[in-house]
């Protein structure tokens, strides 16, 4: 046990030392142009003490900023940003489709997004994590898989997907020919040739995971495997929850023909009925395990991410003190502040490079 620790110990600080390096190449906050007003915040609870610090270190440089800060759910972020009650809304997730959907309906335009971290994968003993981990039961020979065999394993025939709340287009639809049903369409031989494929996961109603598995894996699409059976995930808010492990991933370490989808390998810890998968883009490798490396470097392919929203029409310039603000958290002092705060991950400088674009 003291091995592990040590190698998990380990793991962390060289990711930590690469995150460092890493943002040694981000630039510092400017801030010779001065502003002043209020940016009132809404969204995620969870983000409350990386917002505090954000808020602590640009007023070091913008002594005539306040703060509104109302953290109380993401469901909040979009909302807000809409009804005109926020500035700036806080989400550790992509938006729902509704919640696009219910901006656009009202706006006529997709609200803002920036990219300003990245959700950690859970490799610390008592990390948090969000994303796709695909598992499989240990006794299953596979260990790779690319993410359009995903979509033919949890998927089914569609006739299209949604690119945006308002657009389908039949470019992301495929027929039951795609389908994949039984191990041996893997490339599985044996006894594993004709066993059909169990799928397990979340609940399809109301929760991130599920949504994150139809905009990453079914290319906007909705149509899953007949065969799937649900879970209701278990809400940390709840009263009665507890840190076990999800009702998917319990059956699939008794199913040898399951698969699943999670948040995070802490959930499996020292549950060796289960293995890790490592995972492609759509078509092809390279194959990528999920690990605090790979999220950091942003190369494993069903990562989940923080992102800050703004109300923006288009073509429309950014409200100045919204600017500043978003231009701290896209510098070497506020990508520091995501390392300090040590709930998310911060980005790889060419991430940063890219968002800071986005603000022009």
């Amino acid at each position: 046990m003291k091995r592990v620790l040590v190698l998990v110990t380990l793991t962390i600080g060289l990711a930590n030392l690469a995150a460092a390096q890493e943002n040694n190449a981000v630039p510092a906050y400017d801030g010779t142009h001065k502003v002043a007003g209020i940016i009132r915040f809404c969204g995620a609870d969870g983000m409350l003490s990386l917002v505090s610090l954000w808020e602590v270190g640009f007023n070091k440089a913008q002594h005539l900023a306040h703060y509104d800060t109302e953290l109380y759910s993401t469901a909040m972020a979009i909302g807000g940003l809409y009804t005109k009650t926020c500035d700036i809304g806080l989400m550790p997730r992509n938006t729902w489709p509704i919640e696009k959907l219910a901006f656009h309906s009202v706006l006529g335009y997709d609200p803002t997004m920036i990219l300003v971290a990245t959700a950690p994968v859970g490799d610390q003993p008592d990390g948090g994590s969000q994303g796709e981990v695909i598992y499989v039961n240990r006794d299953n020979p596979l260990t790779e898989l690319s993410i359009k065999q995903l979509d033919g394993i949890f998927g089914g025939a569609r006739s299209g997907g949604w690119t945006s709340p308002m657009k389908w287009t039949s470019s992301h639809g495929r027929g039951a020919d795609e389908d994949i049903r039984n191990w041996g369409q893997l490339g599985l031989a044996g006894e594993w040739a004709d066993k059909p494929i169990h799928t397990y996961g979340f609940d399809l109603t109301v929760n991130g995971f599920s949504e994150g598995m139809d905009t990453l894996v079914f290319n906007g699409g909705d149509k899953w495997n007949p065969n799937y059976q649900e879970f209701v995930k278990s809400e940390p808010t709840v009263a009665g929850s507890s840190k076990v492990l999800s009702g998917q991933l319990a059956a699939v370490a008794k199913d040898r023909l399951g698969i699943t989808y999670g948040a995070g390998m802490q959930l499996a810890a020292g549950h060796p009925e289960l293995k890790v998968i490592a995972i492609a883009g759509r078509n092809s490798g390279p194959y990528i395990t999920p690990s605090r490396r790979t999220y950091q470097d942003r190369t494993y392919p069903l990562l989940d991410s923080v992102y800050l929203y703004i109300n923006r029409p288009p073509n429309a310039p950014i409200d100045p003190i919204i600017k500043e603000f978003l231009l701290y958290v896209l510098s070497k002092e506020g990508q520091q502040a995501v390392v300090q705060d040590d709930s998310f991950l911060p980005l790889p400088s060419k991430d940063v490079a890219t968002e800071r674009s986005k603000l022009q």
